[in-house]
């Protein structure tokens, strides 16, 4: 097990972590398992340069990989599955994740625009948990 700090920076999605009404966050790469614990927080004033605001200790629940590109993503449970940005499936994910619109495309971007832009594209987690 593993305790990891995740900075949560995309503000509608900060408010639901904090209210408690969003435990998932989708994060580049594949470093989290079950059982892991989180420090989870927001910046006080400009990320990575400044104190930390509000914070909730949790434990995660689930760690699902995804391989996200341009056309969509791609999940491998059992079978590898792929969902188009218009899929209902992104959509749900979307508005599981805090996501304003609700929508696969608005998910698409928002992860275009939080890594890095061009180079975006690869694995991800999605992250579930509970406040512990």
């Amino acid at each position: 097990m593993a305790h990891w700090s995740v900075p949560m920076t995309y503000k509608p999605k900060a408010d639901a972590v904090f209210a408690g009404t969003c435990r998932q966050t989708i994060r580049r790469g594949n470093k989290y398992q079950p059982g892991d614990t989180l420090t989870i927080f927001e910046w006080s004033g400009k990320p990575r340069r400044s104190k930390w605001g509000r914070r909730l200790k949790a434990r995660v629940t689930e760690a699902r990989l995804l391989w996200i590109d341009d056309t969509g993503a791609a999940s491998s449970i059992g079978e590898m599955v792929t969902y188009g940005w218009g899929s209902s499936y992104l959509s749900e994910l979307a508005a599981k994740d805090g996501i304003v619109p609700p929508t696969g495309e608005a998910l698409r971007d928002t992860l275009r625009a939080l890594n890095g832009g061009e180079g975006w594209e690869g694995w991800y987690q999605v992250v579930r948990w509970e406040v512990i």
